[in-house]
């Protein structure tokens, strides 16, 4: 009677039933069972003395010393709840139950590496909540599961707290890997009406399985399509801005920060000042700024005192005078803004050789922008030879190494490393691109345009690849599946290289009343010597 209104619901009539269970016929189970009922009501000391109760009576029952583990990790008492729940496992059969509370409390102690430990020599595939413990824990230290995804642990189609964590689990642990049957699974049950209260974060799952396994352009649409639609804007307007950030849309980023940064997060407002001095905002940027001088948290008010200091530089004399740490951000965020002499002139005052080889790296990449190939190569060559990088400064520059062969068409080079060089993960988009310029450098077409295509989804807003991209796919046959990407993709962020670029592939497939609008919104976007150019095409197309 007492688990049956417990079951119901109906706590006080359950302490009653349990109270009298206990008076008659003491069990471990009564003990338990009016413990956890003290637990649910809030009464947790309450709760604790009916476990220390139960264990004069029954010293050596495991479960009740799980159950006291427990009890005092809700008290915050870290160090008796692992006590008890290590002498839990030494007695119990099933150690799956303690070693799964081990692994929880370890966790939230951010004591990672001792419950890597355990899970080296401890492993209970068939125990959901051991399983998704150790999931979350690897998902923290960024370690692979070496277990395959078990699809028979959801015994239906409606999902409950541990079937939809073990699946999100599951997909964090896995994002990067082409398989697509966690997709399919996410898919499948958020579009069951007994999961309505997960279908947003399923379907959020969803597209961030498709943006880091590579399909980042249907990703960003159904993230944006679930942000229009959402109670959790803030959180997936927080993704949106990381991603737009990623592909260099600065001001795109900054819309969607400032739409998640309603939400008070410091680190989100962060991001939208950088963002914001990014795409030439600097004027709401300082206004962020100066609110956040005041937040309490000391690790944002140090943040903003040195981007204060990197934004408040008036010009490149000035930057000279800051620290190398301080000057690199200001060289990096001032780049594509500053006169290529004040570049050069900050580039060469850096001494330290990671900061030398990261602002190089960005020059180069930034004169490749320009179509400058000799700047590109004389500065590259200044920063080849230097030694013992670390990974991230090594896999700048590597990134502007494969720029300058793509667009030099340094084939060679191409075809040994585009595969398999190492990038850092924000540059990793681009991956298929270089990839795609090694068969095109080759001569291998049919490659060629398999990896353009797939650099239209992976990349589908560096505006450098994606102009290029749709210019060899135009040229090979390919214009209508360039075309069905680009139309998408000018909708969502219709940059003035984005917009040139679809007006290019109008021209190409004859699109004549297409091209015509899209020249009628790049007017006044373009130089008029760019939109007389433009015009003219349009005409003798028209003419013909």
């Amino acid at each position: 009677l007492a688990s049956l209104s417990a079951f119901m619901g109906d706590n006080e009539t359950a302490k009653g039933y349990y109270e009298n269970a206990l008076s008659r016929d003491p069990t471990v189970q009564s003990y338990i069972g009016l413990s956890n009922t003290y637990a649910e009501t809030g009464e947790l000391f309450k709760a604790l003395f009916q476990i220390q109760e139960g264990l004069k009576k029954y010293p050596e029952e495991g479960m009740l010393k799980n159950n006291l583990g427990v009890l005092y990790h809700k008290l915050n008492l870290a160090d008796s709840s692992i006590h008890y729940l290590l002498q839990a496992k030494q007695i119990l059969d099933n150690k799956e139950v303690p070693s799964t509370n081990i692994l929880y409390l370890l966790a939230k102690k951010n004591l990672f590496d001792d419950a890597d430990s355990i899970m080296q020599t401890e492993n209970y595939p068939e125990h959901i909540s051991f399983l998704n413990n150790k999931l979350a824990i690897l998902n923290q230290l960024g370690k692979k599961s070496n277990l395959p995804f078990d699809t028979s642990l959801f015994k239906d189609t409606s999902l409950n707290a541990n079937t939809y964590s073990y699946l999100v689990n599951s997909n964090l642990n896995s994002l990067h890997d082409s398989s697509s049957n966690i997709l399919q699974k996410t898919d499948f049950f958020s579009q069951k009406k007994s999961n309505e209260k997960y279908k947003d974060n399923l379907k959020c799952q969803g597209a961030l399985k498709k943006y880091y396994s590579g399909n980042r352009f249907e990703a960003i649409q159904d993230l944006i399509l679930l942000n229009a639609t959402s109670n959790n804007a803030v959180e997936y307007s927080t993704l949106l801005g990381y991603w737009m950030l990623e592909q260099e849309q600065y001001l795109s980023a900054s819309e969607y920060f400032k739409n998640a940064s309603k939400g008070g997060n410091g680190s989100t407002q962060i991001n939208y000042v950088i963002s914001s001095v990014a795409s030439d905002q600097v004027d709401d940027a300082l206004f962020v700024l100066n609110q956040l001088k005041f937040s309490p948290d000391k690790n944002i008010t140090g943040i903003v005192e040195k981007i204060v200091k990197v934004v408040s530089v008036k010009n490149s004399n000035e930057a000279i005078l800051l620290g190398e740490p301080e000057r690199l951000q200001y060289f990096l965020l001032m780049l594509r803004k500053n006169s290529i002499a004040d570049s050069e002139k900050l580039f060469t005052s850096f001494k330290n050789e990671q900061a030398r080889v990261y602002a190089g790296s960005a020059l180069c990449t930034y004169y490749l922008e320009k179509n400058n190939l000799e700047k590109a190569r004389e500065t590259y060559s200044s920063i080849q030879a230097i030694q013992n990088l670390n990974l991230f400064s090594e896999g700048e520059r590597n990134f502007a190494h494969l720029w300058l062969s793509a667009l030099s068409r340094d084939t060679e080079f191409l075809l040994e490393n585009a595969k398999t060089i190492s990038l850092n993960s924000d540059k990793e988009l681009l991956r298929n691109f270089f990839i795609a310029s090694s068969y095109d450098c080759a001569g291998d077409s049919t490659k060629a345009c398999e990896y353009y295509l797939k650099s239209m989804s992976s990349a589908p807003y560096v505006e450098t690849a994606i102009t290029k991209s749709t210019m060899y796919l135009g040229e090979h046959g390919k214009q209508q599946a360039a075309y069905d990407y680009l139309v998408e993709i000018v909708q969502i962020t219709p940059t003035t290289e984005l917009q040139k670029a679809y007006f290019n592939l109008c021209i190409k497939m004859t699109l004549i009343s297409y091209a015509e609008s899209m020249l009628s919104d790049l007017k006044g976007n373009i130089s008029a010597s760019e939109y007389t150019e433009y015009q003219t095409r349009l005409l003798n197309l028209q003419n013909q």
